[in-house]
């Protein structure tokens, strides 16, 4: 009789499957072309498999029962016509959001793949959309093409729909005056590193996000928590192009991802970028920790 791999029967591993309308979807951007027009370093295309890896591991204990991986976006489409690949990924993950999931995780890549993602949202919902930005830089460049520095600003220009973007962790010393003017068509607020300590607790970084928002808040409203790895301090994000020697506490951000996912809204996606695993250590103490930050997400 053969024996049953138990570490493997255990583990989150074995809940991946082809079935279709799975609890947890993963889309997966696997390029980092955006992140090297952005003159940031080469390698955060193999973050995705790197993440989903680490989290495969881990025991399965969460309600969600069945999980299913697919990709989204790729290298060589973006290097043959960069903004062609954006349209193709926005039309594939449009498709795979037709239906509610439980979960949806979006897993970069650079931060330029959250435009597709809230291009699809946008197209498919035809609702309000809340951005939760955790990140060093606001990407909200002004520049005359787009890359990881851009996406936010390239949405404000073609969104059809509202949004409110909540800056978090960011660095008035990592942004120009440009980056920092106002979008034209959407509502942005920014929560600097240095303002961040008072916030006593979660729930007045959610009553802040809450007053900040010029829309109401509801089961309609689109939610998406999207985290550049490089707002996270170096004592454990030190894989990433620009590594923060002020970025937020590890232990913060999942205490704020923690009450972020109860929020009324119906469809939420979770979005991981600029992870880069060719600068990781033998430790591999990054991918782990965003690995156990989505695990808590789906608690």
């Amino acid at each position: 009789m053969e024996k049953t791999n138990k570490r493997y029967s255990d583990s989150i591993a074995s809940k991946f499957s082809t079935k279709e309308n799975p609890d947890c979807l993963i889309l997966k951007a696997c390029s980092d072309i955006g992140v090297r027009r952005n003159k940031g370093r080469n390698g955060a295309r193999y973050a995705p498999l790197a993440i989903e890896n680490a989290l495969k591991k881990l025991n399965h204990h969460l309600a969600l029962d069945t999980f299913h991986s697919e990709q989204v976006s790729y290298q060589e489409e973006e290097i043959n016509d960069y903004d062609q690949a954006i349209d193709l990924s926005a039309q594939r993950i449009a498709k795979n959001i037709a239906s509610p999931h439980k979960a949806c995780i979006h897993i970069g890549g650079g931060h330029d793949h959250a435009l597709p993602l809230l291009r699809a949202l946008d197209e498919t919902t035809k609702q309000n959309t809340l951005i939760i930005n955790f990140d060093a830089h606001c990407d909200t460049r002004v520049d005359d093409r787009k890359h990881s520095g851009t996406p936010f600003r390239d949405f404000d220009r073609e969104s059809k729909n509202k949004f409110h973007l909540f800056q978090v962790g960011i660095h008035e010393f990592a942004n120009s005056r440009d980056t920092l003017s106002k979008l034209e068509n959407n509502s942005e607020e920014i929560l600097f590193t240095k303002d961040i300590r008072d916030y006593k607790s979660p729930l007045d970084f959610v009553d802040k996000v809450f007053e900040s928002c010029p829309f109401t808040i509801n089961e309609d409203t689109n939610l998406f928590i999207s985290i550049d790895c490089d707002a996270l301090s170096s004592s454990v994000m030190s894989a990433v192009s620009a590594v923060n020697h002020d970025g937020i506490e590890p232990k913060l951000l999942l205490e704020w991802i923690e009450v972020l996912k109860d929020f009324p809204c119906k469809r939420k996606v979770l979005g991981i970028y600029e992870y880069n695993p060719v600068f990781e250590g033998l430790s591999q103490k990054g991918s782990r920790y965003l690995a156990g930050l989505i695990y808590k997400y789906l608690s």
